[in-house]
């Protein structure tokens, strides 16, 4: 589902069995929106680490030239460029290699020799791949990664978690009766325009100030 995380109202979604892969349905997703929606232009595009795809990253910021703001697995903290990255202890790491599908390899500086770090004992970087070009997952794109901004952006995503607490305990897609995708899917479908209806009523009244609480419990 896309939404938006300031009115917590759903913008497009689709149904996928369970097994699908989430990071493969983001790209299409935010393509079918911007095709059906002309006033779809995405300033910042949010979501958790299942989404945390170096493709994804590229293609937000190519597509709608919007900043990635995705939770990355596992990441080691890299600051600076790609051009010259620098640790925790804002010390240049260390050029080593390159290879075509991996890029950019750089050491630790003080493994490698050319510096004493005073952050060796707990800092976690040893050797890190950095894709050329610009590393948007690494370094953001227009909003430096591992800053109080970033992190302020991400913060918005619990958006989402509501509308889907809306949608799962008062529109009952959390206690249905269906079987198979097609039904489960006209489910999900019924649910959101509900709740878009709801918030339409409330525009229609210029009580904009309530849209984030136009849901209604369904017995």
């Amino acid at each position: 589902m896309i939404a938006d995380a300031v009115y917590e109202l759903p913008i497009a979604m689709n149904v996928t069995p369970g097994n699908a892969r989430e990071m493969a349905e983001m790209m299409p997703l935010l393509k079918t929106a911007k095709a059906k929606l002309p006033w779809f232009a995405p300033k910042y595009v949010i979501a958790d680490r299942g989404y945390d795809d170096h493709k994804n990253f590229e293609d937000i910021v190519r597509e709608f030239d919007a900043e990635p703001i995705i939770k990355t697995r596992k990441e080691v903290p890299v600051f600076g460029t790609p051009a010259q990255p620098f640790c925790l202890a804002k010390l240049p790491l260390v050029y080593r290699s390159w290879d075509k599908n991996k890029g950019l390899q750089y050491q630790c500086p003080e493994r490698a020799r050319k510096a004493t770090c005073p952050l060796s004992e707990r800092c976690p970087i040893k050797i890190i791949w950095i894709r050329p070009g610009h590393d948007y997952r690494r370094f953001g794109y227009r909003v430096a990664k591992h800053t109080e901004e970033w992190m302020n952006l991400y913060n918005r995503r619990t958006a989402i978690e509501r509308i889907n607490s809306r949608l799962k305990y008062e529109r009952r897609l959390d206690c249905h009766c269906f079987r198979g995708l097609e039904k489960i899917g006209l489910h999900c479908k019924l649910a959101v325009l509900s709740l878009l209806a709801g918030a339409l009523v409330k525009a229609q009244k210029n009580e904009s100030d309530e849209l984030r609480v136009c849901a209604r419990k369904i017995a």
